[in-house]
């Protein structure tokens, strides 16, 4: 497991002592993995309850849904974030990421979602804003 779902989490103040809170620097996405990642090197284990359930409407805020369907503020701190989180835990895969990242923009075009294009593109060349929720 590498993490847990922030729709289920239960931490310790211990935990939240030697890991500290989640970071605010994600916004939407990769806030979970940062925080998994930094509970790992402060000698946590994840876990989870096998019989607990848990009903969580994944993206229904901020139409996270397929490609095609994903709202134009999803679409953005999605890639952001993913570049931060790389950045800042993988760096040796920051170019690899950024090129596929680039193929993920030239599928947006192929698909005429020019909008999402130009709006990957510019976050791709570090000068994307984040668009107004609607």
């Amino acid at each position: 497991m590498d993490y847990v779902s922030g729709a289920s989490m239960l931490v310790s103040s211990e935990f939240l002592e030697k890991v500290g809170l989640m970071t605010e620097d994600y916004f939407l996405f990769y806030e979970e993995l940062d925080w998994a990642i930094r509970a790992r090197r402060a000698g946590f284990r994840l876990g989870y309850a096998k019989d607990a359930v848990v009903y969580h409407k994944e993206g229904a805020s901020i139409g996270t849904g397929k490609a095609a369907e994903r709202s134009a503020l999803a679409e953005f701190y999605g890639l952001r974030n993913k570049l931060l989180f790389t950045w800042r835990f993988v760096p040796w895969a920051f170019p690899s990421v950024w090129l596929v990242s680039w193929l993920q923009v030239a599928r947006r075009v192929a698909l005429g979602r020019f909008d999402r294009a130009l709006l990957m593109g510019r976050t791709l060349l570090g000068i994307g804003v984040a668009p107004s929720p609607k």
